[in-house]
């Protein structure tokens, strides 16, 4: 038994850097959001269910500050790719018609850094 402790440590020491390891990319975060551009683009009167659930996929993805900051970074950098595009009032309620707490909203203006 006693040999087992050292193997066991070094499992919880790989899980561990896995998990510290994860980096959230600009594709990931699109790939959450396309569900949604029917809503964000202002053609659809609400967000589907697959858009809420790449949205609450997204909120849980984006779970530190660095996260969360990439996360609104590769958004704004996909709302200025879609400027004329992008119905505003929808990008501002899109985490609220979802029910998911997001400390930012989708927009061009948002200022990425501050968030905490």
């Amino acid at each position: 038994m006693a040999s087992l402790k050292p193997v066991c440590a070094l499992v919880m020491c790989m899980m561990v850097s896995a998990q510290m390891a994860y980096a959230l990319d600009c594709k990931e975060v699109i790939n959450d959001l396309s569900p949604c551009e029917d809503y964000l683009f202002g053609s659809a009167d609400k967000p589907s269910s697959s858009c809420c659930s790449g949205v609450k996929s997204l909120n849980n993805a984006a779970s530190t500050k660095a996260l969360r900051q990439k996360a609104c970074n590769c958004m704004k950098s996909f709302a200025e790719s879609y400027p004329s595009k992008i119905n505003v009032n929808n990008a501002v309620s899109l985490a609220k018609k979802c029910e998911v707490k997001l400390p930012f909203t989708i927009g061009t203006s948002t200022n990425c850094a501050s968030i905490k």
